[in-house]
């Protein structure tokens, strides 16, 4: 009877066989990347595919973090790897240790990934670049100090336009510590406030180009205070940093001829512009001796009194025309004056009129008004009386009732007020009594009491 495994004794077996196999475990794989995933931990996954076929591949960190390029999706590689399988469901895969790109150098394709994201970012827009001066006074050269590059500017330069101040900055070019140095030499040139600077290297190789497709070269040009002709390699060199400088040139000697105007083309120029201002000189003055020719010879100026002949029959006829509406307008103002005079007092009597009959009217209504006010306060003191009349103590007293004082003439309201032998006034309507108390008698609820 034959043996029962497992899955995982099956995957296991499998597993065990495939990585046994001295051929799986080194291996160089072609094909295009698809489904990339880059996980959080740092591990990437992926499929590798071609025409017919697809397998899945995983490449741990860090073999994936030593890679000198961008890996996207879309690229064809070639991978270094070995096949292993992945328990969890049973499937095999590539576990990848390296990656090249295929057909295309690291180098070539890390330059054009970090051109298209600084394209993208807008390092290379025309708002960075920097206008460069026709006449400048002061060139910055940097670049190594021996060489043809240096040599051409200066021929160059000296022999087009000895009337500026040149300054080398040396820097090594090539190298992995060349562009932290062109970078210091860039940030080191504006101390001596240049017109413009110059960036410059002979050819060479990609390699030996390569600290100019440096990120921190191309912002060094960038965040620079002063425009940057890059003259770098060949005519058919481009590096990152000429699509940063303000200017590029396709060579040292192109970029020295940028920089600086020739000081023969400018003579010749200047006295060509010499040439055209004789000759426009030469043509005004001869129209301008035609003009005054004209003047002289003109009837004006041989005889003059013409002039004034018709400006004085012209000045006549104004000031006719003027007397005349002088005398007229004084006229119409007079008639003017006397019909407003008449319509002032028309219009003062119809005034003085409404205002009398105004006047009879409000003195009227005034006497109405003080007839009325004056009755009915009339009234409303007959009213006041009448109750004050009411309220009065004579008015009870002549009733019978009297008011009593002790001997401090103090109104006495209680027989508790007084003791016996006390000494008292009551006061009539008519007149007062005095008397002495002999006897009180105290009322308690309605019956008297003697004390």
């Amino acid at each position: 009877m034959e043996q029962v495994v497992s899955v995982t004794d099956l995957t296991n077996y499998i597993k065990h066989r495939l990585e046994q196999d001295v051929k799986l475990q080194y291996l160089l794989v072609k094909g295009e990347i698809s489904n990339l995933k880059k996980h959080q931990s740092g591990h990437w996954y992926f499929s590798l595919k071609d025409e017919n076929s697809k397998i899945n591949a995983v490449m741990f960190y860090p073999n994936n973090s030593r890679l000198k390029f961008k890996v996207e999706d879309g690229m064809s590689v070639v991978v270094t790897a070995s096949v292993n399988v992945y328990l969890a469901n049973g499937s095999y895969q590539l576990k990848v240790r390296d990656i090249q790109p295929l057909g295309v150098g690291i180098l070539y394709l890390k330059y054009e990934q970090l051109k298209k994201d600084l394209e993208k970012e807008g390092l290379f827009s025309r708002i960075y670049k920097k206008p460069i001066p026709a006449f400048p006074s002061r060139i910055v050269i940097i670049t190594a100090p021996t060489g043809a590059a240096i040599r051409d500017i200066y021929t160059t330069i000296t022999r087009r336009y000895k009337l500026c101040d040149l300054i080398l900055i040396p820097s090594l070019v090539q190298g992995e510590q060349a562009a932290d140095e062109i970078v210091k030499a860039i940030n080191k040139a504006s101390e001596f406030n240049p017109s413009v600077i110059i960036l410059a290297r002979g050819g060479g190789s990609i390699e030996d180009l390569w600290p100019f497709n440096e990120e921190k070269v191309a912002r060094a040009i960038v965040n620079s205070k002063y425009p940057i002709i890059t003259g770098i390699g060949h005519e058919t060199d481009f590096t990152i940093a000429d699509f940063a400088s303000s200017l590029r040139a396709p060579t040292p000697t192109g970029a020295a001829e940028l920089a600086t105007p020739n000081l023969a083309d400018l003579i010749i120029k200047i006295d060509d512009y010499k040439k055209r201002i004789i000759k426009a000189n030469s043509r005004l003055l001869e129209l301008k001796k035609d003009q005054l020719n004209q003047l002289i010879s003109s009837p004006v100026l041989n005889r003059p009194e013409m002039i004034y002949a018709s400006k004085r029959m012209h000045l006549d006829g104004l000031t006719m025309r003027f007397n005349e509406t002088r005398r007229v307008f004084f006229k119409l103002l007079e008639t003017k004056n006397v019909n407003i005079i008449n319509s002032l007092k028309q219009l003062f009597k119809q005034r003085l009129v409404s205002l009398e009959k105004q006047q009879i009217e409000l003195k009227h209504s005034l006497t109405q008004a003080y007839k009325q006010n004056f009755q009915q306060i009339s009234h409303n003191l007959a009213k006041v009386i009448t109750k004050l009349d009411i309220l009065s103590p004579l008015k009870l007293m002549a009733s019978g009732y009297a008011l009593t004082y002790n001997d401090n003439d103090h109104i006495i309201t209680s027989v508790n007020d007084v003791d016996i032998d006390d000494l008292i006034k009551v006061r009539f309507k008519d007149g007062n009594i005095n008397a002495k108390v002999t006897t009180k008698e105290v009322h308690v609820n309605g019956k008297g009491n003697d004390i």
